[in-house]
């Protein structure tokens, strides 16, 4: 995972490279694209977007703008 800077935010960017990584990531990762778009909650990072090229599958994501804080520690 990358930091970028997309329309004005800072998010987050997960990168395959499609030419050295196997078929069974591959599907794995647009999987993981697929839930991530129907995501909607306080205390998750936020689906902004993805891209497919030749090359790689990128998805980008952003912090929740007001994230709860930590659990505490129950031990």
């Amino acid at each position: 995972v990358n930091r970028c800077t997309a329309n004005g935010l800072t998010c987050a960017v997960k990168i395959v490279d499609t030419r050295t990584t196997n078929k069974r990531t591959i599907d794995s990762f647009l999987h993981e694209i697929s839930i991530m778009q129907g995501l909607r909650h306080p205390a998750i990072v936020r689906y902004l977007g993805h891209d497919v090229t030749v090359n790689s599958i990128r998805l980008f994501m952003v912090r929740p703008s007001n994230p709860p804080p930590p659990p505490n520690n129950l031990n």
